[in-house]
């Protein structure tokens, strides 16, 4: 029997900070940019239609890949944290990483406000050795020996930046984390940002270089998830797919991805506005 995995990014919940210390910490630059921006664009409860039909087709497991927040407000946390209560309620199994709207501020990141907040209703620990919130490294095991792996690769950011860095400590635990997954098994991969050049300078991974090669030179590793851009895509390369969920909270283009595998196939279909607009196939052993 197929495993399906649900894949979104992106929800962005907002509530406006009023507090005069927001023009310290950059908070009122998010302000701004969602009531006369992103406001227009983007619908929060769009996650909670999306479960209700995820669960009628009897999937049962969720990736969020980060931006659950805009600025990581003690109120965007709580809608958060809710959120995921509901979801759990309704049976689903999650797997949440932090992006760069989850660390918005020097303390949210220093403090980890989106771990301490959230590690009740999420499992940061994962199945091996190293977990999310002290290693930036996690591993799950999944049916027909297959392993998602998560990567938190946020970092401070000044208030006009968007950066995540795969930093060489990162790089030295997901090392590790490899060398415990069985050499038999494959691996979906999974961060906020995406590895390859994005087109706004000021938003894509330091060092995503490093990473994209350590993919390419382990063949277990056959996708690879992300959000942060809001343009679904879904890219053949040579060893792996590399795919974009976009955003679920867009009015216009809401998206997200379903992955299926058994024991010889990854699938993955991307789905804007309910309606399948790409698919892609790739062999679990090449």
């Amino acid at each position: 029997m197929k495993f399906k995995l649900a894949h979104v990014s992106d929800i962005h919940f907002f509530h406006l900070c009023k507090s005069p210390l927001q023009f310290f910490n950059g908070r009122f630059y998010g302000n701004f940019n969602y009531l006369f921006s992103r406001r227009k664009h983007f619908d929060q409860n769009q996650i909670f239609a999306l479960a209700q039909g995820l669960k009628k087709e009897n999937i049962s497991s969720i990736l969020i890949s980060g931006d659950l927040t805009c600025t990581a407000t003690d109120k965007e946390l709580s809608t958060s944290k809710r959120m995921l209560e509901v979801l759990k309620e309704l049976g689903f199994t999650l797997y949440v990483l932090p992006g760069n709207h989850d660390v918005y501020t020097k303390r949210s990141f220093l403090k980890k406000d989106f771990y301490t907040r959230l590690e009740k209703q999420i499992d940061f620990t994962g199945d091996y050795s190293l977990n999310l919130i002290d290693h930036h490294v996690v591993g799950y095991k999944l049916p027909h020996n297959v392993h998602l792996v998560l990567l938190d690769l946020t970092k401070y950011n000044s208030f006009i930046d968007a950066n995540g860095h795969f930093t060489s400590p990162i790089e030295r635990n997901f090392k590790h984390l490899l060398r415990e997954i069985d050499p038999t098994g494959s691996i979906i991969l999974s961060a906020h940002f995406p590895y390859d050049t994005f087109k706004a300078p000021k938003a894509h991974l330091i060092d995503g270089d490093r990473l994209e090669a350590l993919i390419k030179n382990d063949h277990r590793i056959k996708l690879y998830l992300h959000g942060h851009r809001h343009a679904p895509r879904i890219e053949t390369r040579e060893t792996h797919l590399l795919i974009d969920s976009g955003s679920v909270s867009l009015k216009e283009s809401s998206s997200y991805n379903l992955i299926e595998f058994d024991e010889e196939h990854f699938e993955t279909t991307l789905y804007t506005n309910d309606r399948k607009v790409k698919n892609a196939v790739v062999r679990k052993r090449s």
